[in-house]
């Protein structure tokens, strides 16, 4: 399937950093929202996680990865470090 853009000779750049990213997952919801289609797309860190929910031109993908996902009790946290470390000693 090959990906129609509209918007040409201009790149679009996410930048890296937490809490930044999760900021700019609302300007990709928008861009998405929009039907804004850049040709080069590309991010550094965790601005890369951007680029590809803004490049699966799902336009709920964005919220799901910075906002709901951090609601799951396995995400993060003491019990995530616990479960890692049970899982480490039972290999």
């Amino acid at each position: 399937m090959k990906l129609e853009n509209n918007i040409t000779d201009t790149a679009l750049i996410f930048e890296g950093g937490g809490m930044r990213a999760s900021y700019t997952s609302g300007f990709a919801h928008t861009l998405l929202e929009n039907s804004l289609y850049f040709d080069y797309v590309a991010g550094i860190s965790a601005g890369a996680s951007n680029s590809v929910n803004y490049l699966a031109r799902d336009t709920r993908r964005p919220k799901k990865s910075f906002v709901d996902l951090v609601l799951e009790p396995e995400f993060g946290g003491w019990w995530s470090l616990r479960m890692a470390i049970t899982n480490f000693l039972l290999f």
